[in-house]
């Protein structure tokens, strides 16, 4: 065990470490303790184990294990810094092992409080290796959540939460905004409509029961009803809104092309790409799923 400050980083190490990667091990640190140990040379200068040295600071470790390394000379020294980095970049995965494991760990860690996040595997890698592999789902079909108790809202039930209010609507009823806004304006608008397509086989969520179809625009529109879909939906929320809003709207890359064209005919096509001064009427800002 040594102390932190007696260690120094090696000024000639060509890996590079976010800081999210510093924040992501200093969570796992604290979860798991410090598995391992920073291998130093007789002079205290680090050769492997930076990532860990800096989230061992980050935790407020004050020690730390440590493996010195004798006998070696300053160029084999520096060939063995690239070597561990490089021989690490090497390894590959089992990857249906990987699924399986990841799988039952989406069930067992959050039972535990913890987070998947914890084995250093990002959201979008975790389903993008049960998609390739075709992980399916082992609950039947119709499988829903089991709910807690009755329902606390139904359609029509409007919340108000100190300034924020909160309606149990429609998106395509014309009556639900008004009721919602009252006299008020709306600065922004954030909105993630269904993207007309099924859910199956184009969304994939990283546990083992996955989000059914909506109850429309799940893939059965034609291009005109879809059109007329969020013409409708986009087009009420852009009456409640004050000049100059900013409407996010989110879609799939596949129905692009049919945005574009709702959004010129209700924000018109300058407003779409606004860069100049502060515009007249509210202005569409497009975001993709990755």
């Amino acid at each position: 065990m040594r102390p932190l400050g007696t260690l120094r980083p090696n000024p000639k190490s060509a890996r590079t470490h976010s800081k999210r990667q510093i924040r992501d091990l200093a969570e796992a640190i604290k979860t798991f303790g410090f598995i391992g140990a920073i291998i130093i040379d007789e002079k205290g200068m680090i050769l492997a184990g930076h990532a860990r040295h800096a989230a061992a600071k980050l935790t407020g470790m004050t020690e730390v294990p440590t493996l010195c390394v004798h006998g070696l000379s300053d160029e084999l020294i520096r060939a063995y810094v690239s070597a561990d980095n490089k021989f690490a970049e090497r390894a590959g995965w089992d990857r249906e092992i990987l699924v399986a494991e990841l799988e039952e760990l989406s069930v067992a860690l959050p039972a535990l409080d913890l987070d998947l996040s914890l084995t250093g595997f990002e959201a979008a890698e975790i389903d993008a290796l049960f998609a390739e592999l075709g992980a399916e789902n082992d609950a039947p079909e119709d499988w829903r959540p089991p709910t807690a108790g009755p329902a606390v809202s139904r359609t029509g039930d409007l919340w108000v939460l100190g300034k924020h209010r909160i309606l149990c609507g429609d998106a395509r009823e014309p009556a639900a905004y008004p009721r919602l806004m009252e006299d008020q304006r709306a600065a922004a608008v954030f909105t993630d409509p269904p993207y007309n397509v099924a859910i199956k086989g184009h969304a994939q969520g990283r546990g083992r029961i996955k989000h059914p179809d909506f109850a429309v625009a799940s893939g059965e529109m034609s291009d005109g009803a879809f059109h007329a879909f969020l013409k409708t939906c986009l087009g009420l929320a852009a009456q409640v809104c004050r000049d100059g809003a900013a409407c996010y709207v989110c879609m799939d890359w596949r129905h692009i092309e049919i945005l574009m064209r709702v959004a010129r005919e209700i924000y018109g096509a300058t407003s779409i790409s606004w860069s100049g001064p502060r515009p007249t009427r509210p202005g569409l800002l497009l975001s993709q799923p990755a």
